[in-house]
């Protein structure tokens, strides 16, 4: 390898296959087989790829939340003179992955930056889309909400260059239906799974566009390449916007119209663009909106102000199963078990949206025909864990915004301990994450499929374990401990709530001793230094293994 300082090492900024393994570069697979260590954004996926290449090498977990403390290892390994790359999930670090402020830190401590370029869904998108590319705009993913999002595309509007954008395929239509009524009706390329077994490139209208993807969802990785702006077909910006603005006042607020209709009636009456008028009505919207907080009862105003951040309960189910295979579709009084678990989800209060995860056609499809909300994952998710954080960034949640994970075997589920744990959530910013426990008999603290947790006095855990935690020093046998001694142990219940950063972060770290020792993936949260609130509830809801415990279940509905 060149282009490096002597005595010292180098940091490859490495540029990774988008879809098809065989667009590695013969250089890319030199680097990384070279180095002494691969930083990396997700090093689940990081290792697929090299072991596909049939590279060994030490890998660093490094994403947008943990940089700067990965930015101080890659430092010290470069000073000893040693090599390291970094990649992303896919494509090259830095555009709109991780990356930048790790370059940033290497290079202001003196050490070589070498570029390794690689696959690219912009210029691949660029290439058959048949559009001027002498200049281009790369705009990267838009904002998820309507209003940011309009917002941006009104910079976009005038710019004399072609743009790419980068779209979740969740809000792809939602996002297209602003383009239109921002950008116009131009030529558009819509190119999904570049690279992929499923390519597929579509040109043509926004409007027409919007209207082929109307037709059925949308999956994949979605790259939009839009034309130029014509400014002989665009009218100038409004001289007097004081006067629109006022007029859009007149309408929203004394006359009751809604933005939309407002908008509409100017936009015919002054020649305008919408792009021109829409950003100013939501701004007088949300004016408006603020203003009736004002007159609200003080309890009104919290929940308004609090409900910037919502709460969602993502199931996660597979069908594969050693003890119970098929058991999320067991049936439950004629009805599939994981639709007990949906239904019972919705009727917790507080919770914003219910989404399944799964990596089962049959799963999917049957909460899609009970009208449910289903997300395909990935099959190869090592956790439950893994395959809600998925759906988390498909969803495209806010950081603060709350993810709770209710387990697909709990046909029983009772609201009490979900409200708790979000409550605790909320309420304690120093907790990563919350979780119930409920009492436990001294006997049955022997078992070690029932895990026990043992709590500080701030209700913050210490340690799990499938050990007898505490353990009575005192006594031989459990026939020998102390009467009432059962009110010590808690039994901890397989329920998490976390905030949307933390879960992020909580699946890119690797697995600790203690978490493979115990066989517990909470535990990694304690051998990374996050604190865990623990909500003492009164009793375990009853759980499906194994058929037995389906009969179990279906017994005690039957008698309610």
């Amino acid at each position: 390898m060149s282009f490096k300082s002597q005595n010292k090492g180098a940091l490859y900024v490495v540029g990774t296959p988008i879809g098809n393994l065989k667009d590695i570069s013969v250089r890319a697979k030199e680097v990384l087989g070279e180095v002494s260590l691969v930083a990396a954004e997700d090093t689940r996926s990081t290792r697929k790829l090299l072991t596909h290449l049939g590279i060994k090498a030490g890998l660093l977990s490094c994403h947008k939340h943990n940089e700067r403390t990965s930015a101080e290892k890659v430092i010290t390994l470069l000073a000893e003179g040693k090599d390291v790359a970094m990649v992303s999930d896919a494509g090259t670090p830095a555009l709109s992955d991780p990356g930048a402020g790790l370059v940033k830190l290497v290079r202001d401590a003196g050490f070589s930056i070498v570029p390794v370029p690689g696959a690219s869904a912009v210029v691949a998108a660029l290439s058959v889309a048949a559009m001027t590319a002498d200049s281009f705009f790369f705009a990267g993913f838009l904002p998820s909400k309507q209003a940011e999002r309009r917002k941006t595309l009104e910079k976009l509007a005038e710019i004399p260059h072609t743009i790419v954008i980068f779209e979740a395929p969740h809000r792809l239509l939602d996002a297209l239906e602003d383009i239109l009524g921002v950008l116009g009706n131009r030529q558009m390329v819509m190119a999904r799974e570049l690279t992929k077994l499923h390519e597929t490139v579509i040109s043509g209208s926004v409007s027409g566009i919007l209207k082929q993807l109307s037709k059925g969802r949308v999956r994949g990785e979605i790259t939009l390449v839009i034309e130029w702006a014509d400014k002989d077909r665009h009218r100038k910006s409004c001289r007097d916007p004081e006067a629109v603005e006022k007029a859009l006042q007149y309408l929203i607020s004394e006359k009751s119209l809604s933005a939309r209709d407002s908008v509409d009636l100017l936009v015919r009456l002054t020649g305008m663009t919408k792009s021109q008028v829409y950003p100013l009505a939501l701004e007088i919207k949300q004016k408006d909106s603020m203003g009736n907080h004002m007159n609200l009862p003080n309890h009104q105003i919290t929940k308004s102000l609090n409900h910037q951040i919502k709460v969602f309960a993502i199931i996660p189910a597979r069908f594969g199963s050693s003890r119970f295979p098929g058991k999320p579709l067991a049936k439950i009084q004629g009805s599939p078990m994981i639709l007990h678990v949906y239904q019972r989800a919705l009727k917790v209060p507080g919770i914003d949206q219910v989404v399944v995860a799964t990596d089962d056609s049959r799963i999917a499809e049957c909460v899609k025909a009970a009208g449910g909300t289903v997300f395909m994952t990935d099959p190869g998710h090592p956790s439950g864990t893994d395959r809600i954080a998925e759906v988390a960034r498909l969803l495209e949640l806010s950081d603060n915004d709350v993810v709770v994970n209710i387990q697909g075997d709990q046909p029983l589920l009772d609201s009490q301990p979900v409200v708790a744990i979000i409550k605790m959530l909320l309420e304690v910013p120093d907790f990563a994450m919350t979780t119930p426990a409920c009492p436990l008999e001294a006997r049955e603290a022997l078992n070690p499929n029932r895990v026990k947790v043992v709590v500080d006095n701030n209700q913050k855990a210490l340690y799990f374990s499938r050990a007898m935690i505490p353990y009575y020093r005192d006594a031989n046998t459990v026939g020998d401990l102390p009467k009432g001694s059962g009110q010590y142990y808690l039994r901890h219940l397989g329920l998490y709530a976390y905030r949307q950063n933390f879960l992020q972060t909580f699946v890119t770290l690797p697995p600790g001793k203690l978490e493979q020792i115990e066989r517990l993936e909470q535990l990694r949260a304690l051998e990374n230094g996050y604190s865990v609130g623990v909500v003492r509830v009164e009793e375990a809801p009853l759980e499906v293994d194994t058929p037995e415990d389906l009969d179990a279940v279906c017994s005690s509905l039957a008698g309610q």
